[in-house]
């Protein structure tokens, strides 16, 4: 070991203490209780402000030189910072979870037991615009097989294709088109809402299909007049390019479990879950209170209505099952086509009046649903990769007082 470091070890001994300590007691952790949960965010923020005391005091305050070499220094830092203020976000979230799967076996109990003419209606959406048939076959099915007697289902077509006419004419599913395609997938939603009546909607994305039991899982929560959507997580039968790319299709988990099954239920905790689009189903009641459509201010209109739901006393309930299953971006373009849609969508919604800075919202729900992870992630990523190369290029450190090792 090199002397110059042995000043750092009183530093950060206990870091690397307490960081083996909760690694080491992780699975014996009973994450669902709240002590828990509180203990871990306490142990990881005093280790993580340990860290921020030292980079602020030992490699940013003592800058000195140059403008550029001070601003330098202030700058990566400044980008730590932000990151690290997303993440705080992150672990704020983490101290509530949910779990609505015992809830969800008694409101399935109690609706089988109900005679079919007592279930609500629900209409079934299937937006479609160029998926081919070998797509669409399979989530039509899937929807008309639906274990739930009140149902119809509709594809909305805004392709406008007359084979797929035929199709659903011969399956027995209905089939609604528009003259334009205006607001894209939010216009075609719209459009068929204007056509049908039933007292629920469920949304399904082309590619994905319903397992026969999604109904009869997710209608039970509308007991509870307060909850104006039920999200289910999004799973898929394909590789990713992340899991295809690296020939790790066996190891790494999909790109949106941790999402879906860690994030998703801790916002639920705090009431701040939101509309996926597909895999959700809708009470009709709820946006008939927010304008009876749904928003086309943002591209992301699944999460602007369920923000604009918030503000109407309406949330948007998540159940983590997995009751539906669709197609991951199958290409690298794709996937990041998805993502850009993703990250502009949550800009627009942040200028918003609906938006996290608008009025009659909560703290937390402010916190949850401004988009810092767009805003700081991405930049952190690329900072990693830019402070090496400018160092090695120019001499210029991102921090001072610490060796090259």
């Amino acid at each position: 070991m090199r002397p110059d470091a042995l000043p750092l070890l009183p530093i950060f001994a206990p870091v690397i203490f307490v960081i083996g300590a909760i690694y080491m007691l992780a699975p014996a952790l009973p994450m669902s209780r709240g002590w828990a949960r509180s203990f871990v965010f306490a142990a990881v923020w005093l280790i993580i402000l340990r860290y921020m005391a030292w980079r602020l005091i030992d490699t940013v305050l003592p800058a000195d030189g140059a403008w550029y070499e001070i601003a330098w220094v202030w700058f990566c830092f400044a980008v730590e910072a932000l990151a690290l203020g997303d993440a705080l976000i992150l672990y704020l979230g983490f101290l509530r979870t949910s779990n609505h799967s015992a809830a969800a076996d008694a409101h399935e109990a109690r609706l089988r037991a109900l005679p079919p003419a007592a279930l609500p209606t629900v209409d079934v959406y299937i937006p479609t615009y160029n998926e081919p048939i070998e797509v669409l076959e399979k989530t039509i099915t899937g929807a008309l097989f639906l274990d739930y007697p009140n149902l119809r289902v509709w594809v909305l077509d805004d392709g406008r294709r007359s084979w797929l006419k035929d199709f659903c004419e011969a399956k027995g599913a209905g089939y609604i088109t528009r003259p334009d395609n205006a607001h894209a997938k939010a216009g075609n939603i719209n459009h068929a809402l204007a056509q049908t009546d039933a007292e629920f909607v469920a949304i399904f994305d082309a590619d994905f299909i319903p397992q026969r039991n999604f109904l009869l899982r997710t209608m039970g929560f509308f007991e509870d007049p307060a909850v104006g959507i039920v999200q289910v997580p999004h799973a898929f039968y394909n590789h990713d390019p992340m899991q295809a790319n690296l020939a790790l299709r066996k190891t790494l988990p999909d790109d949106q479990r941790f999402f879906f099954e860690a994030i998703m239920p801790s916002r639920d905790g705090w009431d701040a879950a939101f509309c996926c689009g597909s895999n959700s189903v809708t009470r009709r009641a709820a946006l008939r209170a927010v304008g009876d459509v749904l928003p086309t201010t943002s591209i992301t209109e699944d999460m602007l209505l369920s923000l604009a739901m918030l503000k109407q006393g309406y949330v948007t309930r998540y159940l983590c099952e997995r009751l539906a299953f669709g197609l991951a971006p199958e290409s690298l373009k794709a996937f990041f086509v998805q993502r850009q849609r993703w990250a502009r969508g949550a800009m627009q919604i942040m200028y918003l009046p609906e938006g996290p800075l608008g009025r009659n919202i909560r703290l937390m729900h402010r916190l949850l649903f401004m988009p810092t992870h767009w805003l700081t992630q991405s930049m952190m990523l690329l900072m990693t990769c830019i402070a090496p190369l400018v160092f090695l290029w120019t001499g210029l450190a991102p921090l001072i007082h610490v060796t090259v090792d």
